[in-house]
């Protein structure tokens, strides 16, 4: 009898340390390694999600694509160790401005996507991106440094922009890189007109 319990006790310890290896490989898998924010994987899940959502209730999406600005010269002077804790702070600084309902991802070196649920008009959107943008202007602490993170942003909204959600994807992209082509550190609308 106390070798089945020992056994049963091993059995339910592995069992448990199983669980957590699958949740650690989940949560890997879906959130980015040097930030914790959501992935690419994770952020289609959640977009998906979301519009679902806005479908049902009768709401907006506000799909935001920031690039910092002339990352790689940032990178080259002051070095990835600098980067990386530039690019950790913002990330923290992004998710305490917006609502926990509201979800941040990183998808590239420098680039960022934004998922504004359920709201009824862009009024809501620009208070957001006015607070976000406000962001680009206060300086990051780093060794004794002030260092200053100016950004671009790009804004698309569902169901006004499209219905795709790649396409929407897309629209905040295009609306970004206009930002940057016109003088950066700024915010634009996708519109049909660009």
């Amino acid at each position: 009898i106390v070798l089945l319990l020992i056994w049963m006790i091993k059995l339910k310890r592995d069992i448990k340390l199983q669980a957590i290896h699958k949740s650690k490989l989940l949560y890997d898998a879906e959130h980015d390694s040097l930030t914790g924010l959501a992935n690419g994987t994770l952020l289609m899940d959640r977009l998906s999600q979301s519009i679902k959502n806005a479908k049902r209730f009768k709401k907006k999406i506000a799909i935001l694509y920031l690039g910092i600005d002339d990352f790689k010269a940032f990178n080259d002077t002051h070095g990835l160790t600098t980067g990386d804790y530039i690019l950790k702070k913002l990330s923290k600084n992004l998710q305490t401005t917006l609502r926990d309902s509201d979800t941040v991802a990183r998808i590239g070196g420098d680039e960022f996507i934004i998922i504004l649920d359920h709201f009824e008009n862009t009024a809501f959107i620009r208070l957001v991106i006015d607070k976000i943008m406000k962001l680009a202007n206060t300086p990051i602490a780093f060794h004794e440094q002030e260092i200053k993170v100016p950004f671009s942003l790009g804004a698309s909204v569902y169901p006004d922009d499209d219905l795709n959600p790649k396409i929407i994807l897309e629209n905040a992209s295009f609306a970004m890189h206009k930002v940057k082509a016109n003088g950066k550190n700024n915010y634009q609308f996708y519109t049909k007109e660009f």
